[in-house]
């Protein structure tokens, strides 16, 4: 994708009761974000953003790559801080929708 941000891996950490001392449990969550190159942050100006129809595309392909059912991933935007929180709620919700069966 020609002037998107990178798909990067997120790593979530639990030290909580489902840890023991010996044990650290970890798991990779494939983050797919809106924002374009160069990505900028909340506070700076010239922020620009893929289309929500682009990363629908891009959710889509990670859940249909994935191997097991139990496999998350986690899509985010950025778009609060240039069109406002129905422009953010409105991605999420569209992202949530992905229809991959």
């Amino acid at each position: 994708m020609p002037n998107s941000a990178p798909q990067k891996l997120g790593w979530c950490r639990s030290n909580g009761p489902e840890a023991d001392n010996e044990v650290e449990l970890a798991t990779m969550v494939p983050a797919i974000e809106d924002q374009l190159m160069p990505k900028r942050c909340k506070h700076f100006p010239g922020k620009a953003h893929a289309s929500t129809a682009e990363r629908q595309r891009a959710v889509a392909a990670v859940v249909t790559a994935s191997v097991d059912d139990g496999f998350l991933t986690m899509a985010r935007t950025d778009a609060i801080t240039v069109g406002g929180f129905e422009s953010a709620t409105g991605r999420t919700m569209a992202y949530q929708e992905v229809d991959t069966r």
